[in-house]
Order: C-alpha cells, then sequence, then structure tokens
C-alpha cells in the first residue's frame, strides 16, 4: 500500500445488542412451548382492574403467580412471567416462598423461555427420579 492509496476500512464484527422482550412477549413464547410439551396453562387473574364506569376493582390475593400449568403426567406448578431484565415484586417474593416452603408445591419465575426450559428439563427429571424410587 503506498501514501497515495486510501487505507482500507477496519472491519470489527460486533454482537448484536441484546433483544429485551415484553412480558406479553414472553408469555407467548412460554405458552407455545409449554403446549408442546403437554401442558395446559390456567391464568389466574389477580390484580386491579376497571369496571365499565372507570372504577377500581382489585381481584384475587396480591402476589400469586400469573398462571398454573397443568399435565396429564407431571404435578401442576405455578408459572410468573416477567418482562426480560425484570424481578419479582416484594409481595411476589414472599407469595413464592409460602407456595414452594410453606406447601411444597413448585412455582418458576421467568424473563424468557431459556429459563424455562432449563427449569422444566430439571423439574420433570426431579419428578420421574422420585416416582422411580421404591
Amino acid at each position: 500500500m503506498t501514501a497515495s492509496q486510501p487505507r482500507p476500512a477496519v472491519f470489527r464484527l460486533t454482537a448484536p445488542p441484546a433483544i429485551k422482550l415484553n412480558e406479553r412477549q414472553v408469555i407467548r413464547q412460554c405458552a407455545d412451548f409449554l403446549q408442546l410439551r403437554g401442558y395446559w396453562l390456567q391464568r389466574n387473574p389477580v390484580g386491579k382492574f376497571k369496571t365499565m364506569r372507570d372504577t377500581p376493582v382489585y381481584f384475587g390475593p396480591t402476589g400469586i403467580p400469573d398462571y398454573i400449568a397443568v399435565h396429564a403426567k407431571f404435578p401442576a406448578f405455578f408459572l410468573e412471567t416477567k418482562a426480560t431484565g425484570r424481578n419479582l415484586r416484594p409481595t411476589q417474593v414472599s407469595k413464592f416462598a409460602e407456595i414452594q416452603f410453606g406447601y411444597g408445591l413448585a412455582a418458576v419465575a421467568v424473563d424468557g423461555i431459556e429459563d424455562l426450559i432449563v427449569w422444566l428439563d430439571g423439574y420433570e427429571a426431579r419428578v420421574q427420579a422420585a416416582w422411580a424410587r421404591p
């Protein structure tokens, strides 16, 4: 390369920015995945709703997970979905502790399909191992 020739541009490979999903997108991914695995989801209608007269109505106890996932072979579990990077509120953390440690029921909070896949694989393996024991 001579001094009169321009320098070639340097190519730098960079990763694309992380995709952030909103809660509705996370729910759709998780619902589709669970349906493929044979689970039926039931929404727990909890929270603040507005009537036709625009007055707020509170329904259900605060902090309970969004869904219950039911399967013919495995015990049901509670599912809470969050937007990517979001965490449980303090009332949800205490309700999760009550569900898991007080009643011994399974509950999971996910902010993406990857978390659910890893958790569900482990959950189903633990259940099958427990049933295999004499």
